[in-house]
């Protein structure tokens, strides 16, 4: 409780006016449930306290955030199931794993060779870069990791708990490769399996798309799908032409555990206004980039979006519940959210937490549809951005809303003359 430090990015499944393609919209899903270790959030004089940065060119829209606790026995780990994916393979999931179930992978084989099982051993910050050629930021050449999983024969139910993170194309990256018949857009990771046919190994793929850790570093819980095995062959391989960095791959093995129990913390205030951007710290071992909070300037270092952005002050009421009355952030912004502290957590038990939030993330890219304004603003079960109309949302509430909270114009010739001082 002594300081705050960069922990992860937030909104990764829900960019709005992304295209994969000229016209060709990147889908959106509102929500997510990020895990928090339970040292990473100290609670100070009661509460627990922390902060939502915008440090990029984009504007971010939360309509509701809370914390939530798990408490678990202390011989357990628990994980979310947060990753960006297919409805599939990205509900919302707490996985509850003995400790003494999850091991390190038998073998571990990249596609060029090198044998990486120690490099994925262990949660060291130390990635793996499994690509020779980076066509453009985001898409390299496929490559794939061999995982050798052991003798499973007598195992009824098997994850892998992988930690990595995803360095992303952005919208004009996504139009010019649409238009490039040499190159074909980042291919998200898919699982094979293998199959013998007379003296002869071929990979047949059981699951097109696995999933994939959202911006920097999270874990995520992959099921493998043990009918797909054959001939006692417990090896797969997992492929894929993003950009992806893997520090850590456990196996977890019949490792289900008892359910956790998870609480809601109170919210006790939100709190809206100016801070600037974060010191960012250089990439490491084939790692994300960082920020550190300490170090930090006032001068804006993105031109702003046109359009009204969330006044600074209380927003508590706006982010109390899902209704569509969203906090909107701009770059350079800082919200800060304080809970009430719960009951300590029981003899023998451990307490993790989720951040629960609900919202959208647009990038500025110039190829962004609407990225040159906040507005229009996103809302729950919209069937595309933009929307063609608001619906059932444009009630008097809501309007009430806009003219109260969404007030605040930035000036954008004034970041031009101070970018020319």
């Amino acid at each position: 409780g002594e300081k705050y430090e960069f922990f992860t990015d937030l909104l990764w499944a829900a960019p709005i006016g992304l295209q994969f393609g000229e016209g060709i919209k990147a889908p959106t899903r509102d929500w997510e449930y990020l895990l928090i270790p339970g040292e990473n959030l100290v609670p100070v004089d009661g509460q627990y306290r922390m902060q939502v940065t915008e440090e990029l060119w984009e504007a971010a829209y939360f309509d509701h955030i809370e914390l939530i606790a798990i408490d678990h026995p202390i011989d357990t780990e628990v994980f979310s199931n947060e990753k960006v994916g297919p409805p599939s393979v990205s509900k919302f999931q707490v996985h509850s794993f003995k400790r003494e179930s999850l091991r390190a992978v038998e073998k571990v084989v990249a596609s060029n060779g090198n044998d990486i099982t120690e490099v994925v051993s262990a949660r060291d910050g130390i990635f793996t870069r499994l690509f020779d050629q980076r066509f453009k930021q985001g898409l390299v050449d496929e490559y794939y990791l061999e995982l050798d999983l052991g003798d499973l024969s007598n195992a009824e139910s098997v994850q892998l708990v992988m930690t990595g993170w995803m360095f992303p194309t952005d919208t004009s990256i996504n139009i010019a490769l649409s238009q490039n018949e040499e190159l074909n857009a980042p291919r998200p990771p898919f699982i094979s399996m293998p199959r013998h046919h007379g003296g002869e190994t071929i990979w047949k793929e059981v699951v097109s798309n696995m999933g994939f850790p959202g911006g920097k570093t999270k874990t995520i819980v992959v099921e493998v799908p043990m009918e797909a095995f054959e001939n006692a062959d417990f090896r797969l391989r997992i492929s894929s032409s993003m950009e992806l960095y893997w520090d850590e791959i456990l196996l977890a093995v019949d490792a289900q555990a008892g359910e956790p129990i998870l609480q809601t913390t109170t919210l006790l205030s939100a709190d809206l206004h100016y801070r600037g951007f974060s010191a960012r710290l250089p990439r490491l071992n084939n790692g994300p980039e960082r920020y550190v909070y300490d170090e930090v300037t006032k001068k804006m270092i993105w031109p702003p979006m046109a359009g009204n952005f969330t006044k600074f002050g209380d927003t508590t009421e706006l982010i109390l519940a899902e209704d569509n009355q969203l906090v909107v952030l701009a770059s350079g912004d800082e919200m800060t959210l304080v809970f009430d502290e719960l009951p300590p957590v029981r003899a023998g038990w451990k307490r993790d937490f989720l951040i629960h939030s609900v919202g959208w993330d647009k990038d500025a890219d110039l190829n962004t549809i609407s990225g040159h304004r906040v507005e229009p603003l996103p809302f729950s079960g919209m069937l595309q951005y933009p929307p063609l109309d608001m619906g059932e949302v444009n009630t008097s509430e809501y309007k009430a809303y806009l003219e109260h909270y969404q007030t605040r114009e930035l000036d954008t010739g004034k970041f031009w003359f101070l970018n020319e001082n």
